[in-house]
Formats: structure tokens, C-alpha cells, sequence
């Protein structure tokens, strides 16, 4: 079990990135911390959070086929791939159909 990390300063202070940085390493191992701490696999909360939009808007766009990414099952939970969520942001946000087309390729 990690350890809970406290961080007495204020955001203000000039230690105070330095202590959130340790904070980081301390609950995310730097050999597990890939694009600056981001997960591999996001729930749909994150995925919408990463993008800006809620997670009713998120499932909206869901509904309509307008996500592309698609998820990956791991036990019950389902998981958006964090770089496939970010190429598909790069890529315009196209529609799911489009997406799957152009990942094929």
C-alpha cells in the first residue's frame, strides 16, 4: 500500500512544484508514468474529461456515433485507449465509421 502524501505549501510557494512533482513520482512510479502521469486505459469519465466535454455530452456523442475510439474490456470495466482518445482528438474528432476506416489503413 503507497503511502498518502501531503502537501503543506501553497501553490504559490516555489517548492510547491517541486513537492507535487515527488507527490507524482510517489503514487505513480516513474517507469509506469507515460505521458505525464496519464493512464493507458481511461474510463469514459476520464476520456471525456481529456477531451472537455461532460460525461453526458460524451455519452451524446456516443450515442450518435460520433466517438471514435472504441474500448477495451478488462474484467467489467471498459477502457478507452488514452493514445487512441488523443490521435482521434488530433484527427478532427471524426465520426466512429470514418475513425475506423481510417485506422485500418
Amino acid at each position: 500500500m503507497m503511502p498518502a502524501v501531503s502537501i503543506t505549501t501553497s501553490p504559490s510557494s516555489p517548492t510547491a512544484g517541486q513537492e507535487l512533482a515527488r507527490a507524482k513520482q510517489q503514487v505513480i512510479p516513474p517507469e509506469l508514468a507515460v505521458r505525464g502521469g496519464l493512464p493507458l486505459g481511461l474510463n469514459l469519465t476520464d476520456a471525456a474529461r481529456l477531451i472537455g466535454v461532460s460525461q453526458s455530452h460524451w455519452y451524446e456523442l456516443l450515442a450518435q456515433g460520433l466517438i471514435g475510439p472504441s474500448t477495451r474490456k478488462l474484467g467489467r470495466r471498459k477502457l478507452y485507449d488514452a493514445d487512441e482518445v488523443v490521435a482521434w482528438w488530433r484527427a478532427g474528432c471524426p465520426s466512429r465509421e470514418t475513425w475506423m476506416r481510417h485506422r485500418r489503413k
